[in-house]
Parts: C-alpha cells; structure tokens; sequence
C-alpha cells in the first residue's frame, strides 16, 4: 500500500531504496498528491509515506500550459510511476482534488474532449 502527503521536496535526490520497498510488500503505504498552476508556473507534488512512517517527497515542474484538474491528474500519475518503479503494488492514493477522486472512484462521469 502506498501512501502520499501533499508535500514538496527541497529538489535533493531522495534516497528511496527498491530494496528497502520490496521488503515492506503487504504492508500498507499512502500516496498523497497534489498539482496546481499559476501564471508563475505549473507543478506537481507528492510525498510517499511507508508503513514505518518515513517520507519520500519529490516535486515536479510541468513544463506545459495545463488547467489545474490537468496539473492535479499529473500528479497522481507521477505518484503511481513512482510507487510502481520502486516495487510498491498495493496503493491508497489521497488527493485534495474532488473532481480527480471522484471520477477515479467513478462517482463522476468523464468527458473525452
């Protein structure tokens, strides 16, 4: 399980080990994400949370012009790269977005545009 807290790194390489992951398979972990834009710039945050409470946080410069539901879907995207590269299979993802969670849990219906 994967757990992540809206958050953002100081941009330093984080020291997330696979190993260290694989060896925590059926334990729970927590994904937090968060996107958002401004005429400043766009970006995504995530933190990754283990089940011994240690945090990964990494941040994203989106280097596009987005909506911020788009900078939001972004960074649950990156999120799950991250947790799926490092090993991490069972996932809780938790967003300040009503629109993305709701139409993940399929509570909201999508539009293709």
């Amino acid at each position: 399980m994967l757990r992540i807290i809206i958050g953002f790194s100081d941009g330093k390489e984080n020291k997330m080990e696979k190993s260290k992951c694989l060896d925590m398979v059926g334990s729970p972990w927590t994904l937090l994400f968060n996107g958002a834009c401004s005429k400043f710039g766009n970006g995504a945050g995530i933190v990754l949370l283990s089940p011994s409470l240690e945090e990964f946080a990494f941040s994203f410069k989106l280097n596009f012009e987005c909506t911020n539901n788009v900078a939001e879907y972004e960074a649950l995207l990156l999120g799950l790269r991250i947790a799926w590269k490092y090993g991490v299979k069972d996932i809780v993802a938790k967003g300040d977005s009503e629109l993305v969670v709701k139409q993940i849990r399929k509570l909201y219906a999508t539009k293709n545009q």
